[in-house]
């Protein structure tokens, strides 16, 4: 039989063995001026096709999260000091996923239809393969048993908030029924805002105006950097030099030449994903900063690489600093998004907020 810890290690390692597949729409510009020129369609076209991936990816989320908030064995609740550290990691593997795709891209396919098809097979049989190792573990015998519903001397009456938060867990009621009122107001801080409540609370509707204008220009450069890479590309009077390909015909140059900034974009948002989750935890739990600023951080990185595209990229030679400050400034708007939410929001109906 094995131990709880090493179901627990079993199933988040199976985590994020599926987040490793799960990033492939940010993926898209690494084959978008293939399929632009394979069928004809011009730059308004080949953007509705990257919108919609965009849009069912995330107008389905809240979606999938009312079920998991509903249906799931266990709740989404969010309930560690360094929650932000734990969630990061799986997020910034789904960043990173773009990476391992697009260089299976240069040294194994030579044409798009075979990648598709490479991407539409491991990633099904990646997530299926994960699945079958992603399990619930109860919680401990000695803790369920303490906090069993029903029992009224599990838990003494004198008990401080303390001891009697210690011993809870995410599927365990938090009180008994001879706790006292002082515990019930340490118990029932968490807010609990969702549905139509969020478009009544001011600081929801900031938040989401804030997500929408931040990762908008974020996925709108990672839908075209194909497309503005092959546009400077020829404006160039020099084809610059990369460490990726020695090109043998142009296509070849201007398909690594994608597949670089896409790899680049993968892990500047990786790296970003990755240092926000620690940064965040260490301001908020010694310094008593909120993760706000983090957002800020976020925001001032990505309006500064707008203006660097604007004022300063005229050729290839200067698009990839572009890139890397696009990659590092989305992955650290979604490496810090979950956690804010949860706290400001809670975390009982995190998976539909």
């Amino acid at each position: 039989m094995l131990s709880r810890k090493i179901k627990l290690t079993i199933s988040y390692l199976s985590i994020l063995l599926i987040s490793c597949v799960s990033g492939t729409h940010y993926l898209f510009s690494a084959y978008s001026t293939s399929i632009e020129k394979r069928l004809g369609f011009n730059s308004v076209q080949i953007n509705i096709i990257g919108s919609a991936c965009d849009y069912g990816v995330y107008m389905g989320k809240p979606f999938l999260g009312y079920l998991v908030d509903n249906y799931s064995a266990r709740s989404c609740g969010i309930v560690s000091h360094n929650n932000c550290t734990t969630i990061s990691i799986p997020i910034a593997l789904l960043g990173l996923s773009a990476f391992l795709y697009s260089q299976a891209n240069i040294y194994l396919f030579e044409d798009t239809f075979h990648f598709l098809l490479f991407i539409a097979f491991s990633t099904g049989l990646t997530m299926l393969f994960g699945s079958l190792f992603l399990i619930v573990v109860p919680a401990p015998s000695h803790v369920s048993n303490a906090i069993e519903l029903g029992s009224d001397d599990s838990i003494p009456v004198d008990s401080s908030p303390s001891r009697v938060l210690g011993l809870t867990t995410e599927q365990t009621p938090l009180l008994n029924k001879t706790s006292t009122s002082s515990i019930s107001v340490e118990v029932d801080s968490e807010p609990d805002i969702s549905g139509w409540q969020l478009l009544q609370n001011k600081d929801a509707i900031s938040l989401i105006l804030i997500l929408v204008l931040l990762a908008g220009t974020g996925l709108m450069y990672i839908n075209n950097v194909g497309t503005i890479v092959e546009t400077l590309y020829h404006a160039s009077l020099a084809h610059p030099s990369h460490p990726y390909s020695l090109p043998t015909s142009l296509n070849s140059d201007i398909k690594n030449l994608q597949s670089f900034h896409v790899s680049l974009l993968s892990i500047s948002s990786c790296l970003g994903r990755i240092f926000i989750g620690p940064l965040s935890d260490i301001t908020k739990n010694y310094f008593d900063l909120s993760r706000i600023c983090s957002l800020i951080f976020a925001s001032i990185l990505l309006f500064c690489e707008n203006l660097l595209a604007l004022l300063w990229v005229r050729d290839m030679a200067k698009l990839w600093i572009v890139t890397a400050c696009i990659g590092l400034g989305f992955g650290t708007l979604y490496g810090i998004a979950p956690t804010t939410c949860s706290e400001y929001f809670g975390s009982k109906r995190f998976g539909f907020n």
